[in-house]
């Protein structure tokens, strides 16, 4: 990265030793994802790319809608895309997901990659 991301992250690892830095350039985003999966040892998963964020809230939000479905293995939610000027366009989740979830995710990924937590096993 040629931003501040890694300064960041290392700030946050010395903070917290929930935190590790992982490096990895080789395959891509998805190669990024499976191994961070491979490195993971919470209960619940979530996946940033660098031009994403999230709310403060985010997380308690989804943990919460978690545990009010104990037997959840995954929460979702919409999005917003944020404009260079600032402006927020949300973004919805298709209806069909509730309705059909493995169909649809059959067809096509209907839900932002940043917008899903989801169990580790």
């Amino acid at each position: 990265s040629t931003d501040r991301t890694a300064a960041i992250i290392a700030g946050y690892v010395e903070q917290d030793a929930r935190f590790r830095t992982l490096s990895s350039c080789a395959h891509g985003p998805a190669g990024a994802r499976n191994s961070g999966i491979s490195a993971a040892r919470g209960h619940w998963l979530m996946f940033l790319d660098a031009h994403d964020w999230v709310d403060a809230s985010f997380l308690a939000k989804m943990l919460a809608a978690l545990e009010a479905a104990p037997d959840s293995v995954a929460a979702y939610c919409g999005s917003q895309c944020v404009m260079p000027d600032g402006e927020l366009i949300p973004l919805s989740v298709s209806s069909e997901v509730a309705v059909q979830p493995f169909e649809t995710f059959a067809r096509r990924c209907a839900i932002a990659t940043h917008a899903l937590l989801v169990d580790r096993e």
